[in-house]
């Protein structure tokens, strides 16, 4: 969009391949590629070095095949690992995080966390979980400062975040997780449409991809806890255009 030629490289098959059922994920590189981006799927950058002002990527295919790539710029999205040395050195647990309570507290009485960084209890899902999202983030800084006020606070929260593709646009609630039984219900396919994320029936997550105002129903249907069979959670929200 800012006419430069892009290549795309990712270990998965399609993109957003930890997120999205492996259908969903070879529309996007199809998507992709027709606007323009070099999509190379299961491949992994080797190594990247500097050569003049130009940087040399070493790309590694899946079959082993290496081929070097001279770019201008590299952008990696690698995630992150939480930064829990400083609650380590003062004995707080640690667990994917900094472990805490309802109200953001740790095991440290004077000590809370929030964000990123903290392991949280989520009731809805009956697990822990720790969200790298502006919504969690936003939600339990709040409640930790009510909570270090002296304001007493439990958290009971599902998770969102949104992203768009291009003049694509979704919103998530819950757990996305590609391992999990994936129940696809499109009105538009690739394009409109919902994907319910289930664990032995139970929904833990769902994708609104295209479908806006339904983030409220989606936390109300993940906190129901209902169970069914797969093909049962099809209409259980309309995509409505």
């Amino acid at each position: 969009m800012n006419g430069k030629e892009v290549v795309l490289l990712f270990p998965e098959q399609g993109v957003g391949g930890r997120l999205f059922p492996e259908g969903h994920g070879r529309f996007l590189n199809g998507y992709y590629r027709e606007r323009g981006v070099d999509v190379r799927a299961q491949a992994k950058v080797a190594s990247v070095r500097r050569s003049d002002d130009r940087l040399l990527l070493a790309v590694e295919s899946i079959d082993g095949r290496l081929e070097t790539l001279r770019v201008d710029a590299a952008v990696a999205g690698l995630g992150i690992t939480p930064a829990t040395a400083l609650a380590e050195s003062v004995g707080v647990e640690v667990e994917d995080g900094i472990v805490v309570d309802g109200a953001l507290r740790t095991a440290h009485p004077a000590i809370w966390a929030a964000g990123d960084v903290a392991s949280v209890w989520c009731p809805p899902l009956g697990r822990r979980l720790r969200a790298e999202h502006e919504d969690q983030a936003n939600t339990t800084g709040e409640l930790a400062g009510r909570a270090m006020a002296g304001e007493p606070v439990e958290l009971d929260h599902l998770p969102s975040f949104y992203s768009d593709l291009f003049d694509l646009s979704y919103e998530a609630v819950g757990v996305l997780d590609a391992s999990l039984e994936v129940v696809e219900d499109w009105a538009d396919p690739g394009r409109r449409g919902l994907l319910y994320y289930l664990e032995n029936g139970r929904v833990r997550g769902i994708l609104l991809w295209g479908v806006a105002g339904k983030v409220r129903e989606a936390r109300a249907i993940i906190r129901a806890g209902e169970r069914r069979l797969p093909e049962e959670w099809k209409d259980a929200i309309v995509a409505e255009g």
